[in-house]
């Protein structure tokens, strides 16, 4: 679809996938991002509170369903690149280090955002075989 003949709120989902997506790379590659919470007194985690689970679920989620559903698969494969690739860049930064386990959570959360959006599709679009034009048909001569 031409983006002149998207819909508006298309372009504004688009546009919010891109900021979050830009919001994240920041979390991800700064080495203390909390100055982006305006210095607020955020606890230190110790161990894995699973934050980079969180973050590539919903990261995945938005930016899956702000594009075509034809290039869900293309973005997955894109969203694993782009995880393992801050990972990588995390290893000179000060505060940072390169963690199997992130990865790995990075995945799980890009796999779950995935199944949630083909979810979403699947049981919410007008061409889901739960609708079909002989039950619409259907409906309309009793």
């Amino acid at each position: 679809m031409d983006s002149k003949n998207e819909p508006v709120h298309h372009r504004f989902l688009r546009l919010f996938a891109d900021l979050l997506a830009l919001f994240c790379t920041l979390l991800l590659l700064l080495p203390n991002p909390r100055w982006i919470f305006w210095g607020a007194k955020i606890p230190e985690i110790q161990g894995n509170g699973h934050e980079h689970l969180i973050l590539f679920s919903v990261l995945t989620f938005f930016v899956l369903l702000s594009r075509p559903a034809r290039s869900v698969f293309y973005w997955t494969f894109l969203l694993i690149v782009y995880a393992v690739t801050t990972e990588i860049l995390q290893i000179p930064i000060p505060y940072r280090t390169f963690d199997w386990l992130d990865v790995s959570e990075d995945a799980w959360g890009i796999m779950i955002g995935l199944v949630v959006v083909l979810l979403c599709r699947g049981v919410f679009s007008s061409r889901s075989p739960h609708v079909t034009d002989r039950n619409v048909t259907d409906r309309n001569t009793e």
